[in-house]
């Protein structure tokens, strides 16, 4: 005598089990993908933050050289190198024109406050993201 144990046949079970596998593979897949996308946000966002940082270091070397400017320049009172009295002046004329071509929509100016005291500041422009600055407070003495 045989017995026959009674439960689900194994025909049943296979019916049963049909296509999860196609579902286990598409769930990863999405899964996958949302990975995917979220990775491809991160470096739009870190690419943006790098081309800010590099307009910012481009400013910051532009205010560098104004001040080094001024510093060799001898022959120069600081009041011409303030941006009112700067398009007579050719060396603080030609930094200007050097900061917007460097900078998108980029302005510099120079304001000489007295005692040696000079700020400079440089303002520009990126579009969608509105206007940047950078500003040094420096003593030229001589």
């Amino acid at each position: 005598m045989t017995h026959k144990v009674s439960g689900p046949s194994r025909t049943s079970r296979c019916r049963q089990q049909r296509g999860a596998t196609l579902i286990e593979s598409l769930v990863a897949i999405l899964i996958f993908c949302i990975g995917i996308i979220g990775n491809l946000g991160l470096m739009a966002q870190m690419t943006r933050a790098q081309g800010g940082a590099e307009w910012k270091a481009q400013a910051s070397m532009l205010s560098a050289e104004i001040v080094a400017t001024m510093w060799a320049d001898k022959d120069a009172d600081q009041v011409n190198y303030n941006t009112v009295a700067c398009g007579g002046h050719a060396r603080c004329s030609e930094w200007q024109r050097k900061v917007s071509r460097s900078l998108p929509q980029g302005k510099g100016t120079v304001e000489a406050l007295g005692g040696g005291l000079v700020k400079v500041g440089i303002e520009w422009t990126i579009p969608g993201e509105g206007v940047h600055g950078y500003a040094i407070h420096t003593t030229v003495a001589r």
